[in-house]
């Protein structure tokens, strides 16, 4: 290249004046044309929208992503990106507010309670070779009604279900008794066998397929996971060309999950869209030109779980007490973002006596099961069993460090508790425990009380949350709640495919756990969307996760009219 730049420079020495001017002038034009046709193209849509473009999602999440579709309960970042890699049997479509087919047609018997699915033709699984219902038969039976499978909740929805491999393209789901709400099951996203069937399912969660997952869905991995030192994970999404399904016009996704808002901030002009936008996020970007915010609500509700195997929580009085001590009006007069829930269903329905709060009779129930106040000493705030013991409960709640924002949400709701229990004369002592610690006493049901939270997902089956048969370490009846006329109910909930006959029996099961206070219900969350403009078409209508945006993704499109 040297002999091309003397070469240039003898013949521009040999230009008089006047050229050397006029030359430089044209290459200076030449430039500006060239820069200028470069940002014209960067601006057109066509670059970015049909076969082009990507933008970026910033999620917060402190846990390691997993990849793998059995695993979404877990964390909140793993549903969201696996339903872009993976694809089940059936699928959630929010403008329906049903589930529809997906990788299977779908026949149900006449009594409800055998599942036929029929693999559609031609499927390929990212890795080109071909799904076949052996995959969906190692998910469902060999993955996860395995006594291995660390996923409570996905596990107990499939007790007592019979799985036949019926042939390469067939598969049936027979159940002891019909149940209306099984079908919303059945969009687990599928394994690949010839991948993970060497892999024993307690080891499932640490295999290398969880970085760099192989699926059916729109979307397949780039590259494997990015984990840095700080806690911040990466991943590309490309788009699946053998997609079976229609394909989104989006080709490129990237997802950047950080461990806490701090580090999200950081990143902040790197971002597009972001689905829940943590508060201290919020405050922060609020005023911003740059993004416009939406809420939304998802059917999730935080509680306080009373455990019923505890001697002095047996009695009912006591467990009225504890919750007309609470008043929610004043709780959430705190926050800006919460809704009150009365029942375990999402109604609110403070006309019931049970739900109005009255520190009168509180104290007038407590009395009557035995806890006095000390009459010789006034200043003592708490009720005395008969052996002189404070009337005392422990309240167990997940210590959040990794979200300041959400750790002083939780602080405030918890000192709201204890003083208002206070004021009856309960003893609460809150004790805050890391993830790993909270999560192995909630196993051992050590605790008095508990406060958390709960997803009712897609539907209002009840029965992994309230039916007896889900009490103990294995379950999620989180306060070992054991009541026949419940698990009746849930039992004729699950059993009819008739709405209104549904809607009765749903009612009287809010009634009844209203009645037994195993748990006093406090509120729901509001969420907040933040998005930059750029990807056009998006829908937060009628979300059971907010992962579930993603069922219209081809619909979206970037720098378009939408």
């Amino acid at each position: 290249m040297a002999w091309k730049g003397k070469t240039f420079l003898r013949v521009l020495r040999a230009y008089n004046i006047e050229e050397k001017v006029v030359s430089l002038v044209l290459a200076a034009v030449v430039i500006v044309l060239l820069v200028q046709s470069a940002v014209d193209i960067f601006k057109r849509p066509e670059l970015f929208a049909g076969e082009g473009g990507y933008y970026t999602e910033g999620l917060l999440d402190e846990r390691p992503v997993v990849l793998n579709p059995v695993y979404t309960d877990l964390a909140e970042a793993n549903r969201e990106i696996s339903g872009l890699i993976f694809s089940g049997l059936t699928r959630y479509d929010p403008i329906l507010k049903a589930f529809v087919q997906d990788l299977a047609d779908l026949s149900i018997s006449e009594d409800g309670t055998t599942y036929t699915f029929t693999v559609k033709n031609g499927i390929k699984w990212h890795d080109g070779e071909s799904l076949t219902a052996q995959d969906v038969y190692f998910t469902y039976h060999d993955v996860i009604q395995s006594k291995d499978f660390q996923n409570p909740v996905l596990r107990a929805n499939f007790e007592g279900v019979e799985i036949k491999l019926v042939d390469d393209r067939t598969i049936e789901f027979d159940l002891s008794k019909s149940n209306s709400f099984f079908i919303t099951n059945l969009n687990v996203g599928i394994l690949p066998e010839h991948l993970l069937s060497g892999i024993p399912v307690a080891e499932l969660p640490q295999a290398n397929f969880n970085v760099q997952p192989v699926g059916t869905g729109p979307y397949m991995v780039d590259s494997p996971l990015e984990v840095f030192p700080d806690g911040r994970q990466r991943l590309l999404l490309t788009l699946n060309d053998d997609y079976y399904g229609e394909k989104p016009k989006i080709k490129n996704i990237r997802f950047h999950v950080y461990p806490d808002g701090e580090s999200m901030l950081k990143e902040i002009g790197t971002l597009n869209i972001i689905s829940k936008v943590p508060k201290d996020v919020y405050e922060s970007i609020k005023d911003s030109e740059r993004f416009s915010f939406l809420n939304y609500e998802l059917p999730q509700y935080t509680a306080v779980f009373l455990n019923m195997d505890s001697t002095i929580l047996k009695k009912d009085k006591v467990r009225i007490a504890l919750q007309k001590a609470i008043d929610k009006d004043q709780l959430l007069k705190i926050f800006s973002d919460k809704t009150a829930v009365d029942t375990p269903l999402m109604s609110l329905d403070q006309t019931e006596w049970i739900y109005k709060p009255n520190p009168e009779e509180a104290r007038g129930a407590l009395y009557d099961s035995g806890y006095r106040m000390n009459e010789n000493d006034e200043s003592d705030p708490y009720r005395k069993d008969t052996e002189g013991e404070n009337l005392k409960f422990v309240l167990l709640v997940r210590q959040l460090d990794e979200n300041p924002a959400a750790a002083a949400e939780i602080d405030k709701t918890v000192d709201f508790l204890v003083d208002a229990w206070k004021q009856v004369g309960i003893e609460v002592e809150a004790q805050f425990e890391i993830v790993d610690t909270f999560n192995q006493r909630i196993k051992a049901r050590d605790y008095d009380l508990l406060l958390t939270g709960e997803s009712l997902g897609y539907n209002f089956d009840t029965y992994a949350y309230w039916h007896s048969g889900q009490a103990g370490e294995n379950g999620l009846n989180l306060s070992n709640y054991k009541s026949f006329t419940a698990d009746s109910l849930i039992e004729k909930v699950r059993g009819t495919f008739d709405n209104d006959e549904k809607d009765k029996y749903l009612q009287d099961l809010a009634k009844t756990i209203a009645t037994d206070v195993p748990a006093i219900f406090l509120y729901r969350p509001s969420y907040i969307f933040a998005t930059d403009n750029k990807v056009k078409g998006i829908s937060l209508m009628n979300l059971a996760f907010s992962g579930d945006r993603f069922a219209g993704i081809v619909k979206w499109c970037i720098l378009c009219d939408s």
